[in-house]
């Protein structure tokens, strides 16, 4: 289900030029404010397509609870690490939409070898 939505909703993926797009559209990217004295960084931007953000959320809450993946073991690693559930889930989230972008635009290659990083 979550497949077809997001074909669905992303629509022709040839509109966004690289994956960092893609993230961005989806509302996934970090969350930054760099202008005068104070910065701080954290989070996710939150501006996008809600719909899509919730389902690779999901998405990627259910492959940390359920799954033994390369992609649930770097969660699990990274939840080691940093203690903080939603940045692992969020952090998953982000890697499944640049997985989606490659996938459609047909430069696929396996979750193992992006896990590498």
């Amino acid at each position: 289900m979550i497949a077809f939505a997001l074909g669905a909703l992303i629509g022709d993926i040839k509109r966004f030029a690289n994956p960092k797009k893609l993230v961005k559209y989806v509302g996934l990217n970090p969350a930054f404010d760099h202008s005068g004295q104070g910065q701080w960084t954290g989070g996710i931007g939150g501006h996008g397509r809600k719909d899509l953000r919730c389902l690779l959320i999901e998405g990627a809450q259910a492959i940390l609870r359920c799954s033994s993946t390369p992609l649930a073991k770097w969660g699990k690693r990274l939840l080691a690490r940093k203690g903080q559930t939603n940045l692992v889930v969020a952090s998953m989230a982000r890697r499944l939409t640049v997985a989606v972008w490659y996938l459609m635009m047909g430069r696929w290659t396996s979750l193992e070898e992006s896990m590498r990083d």
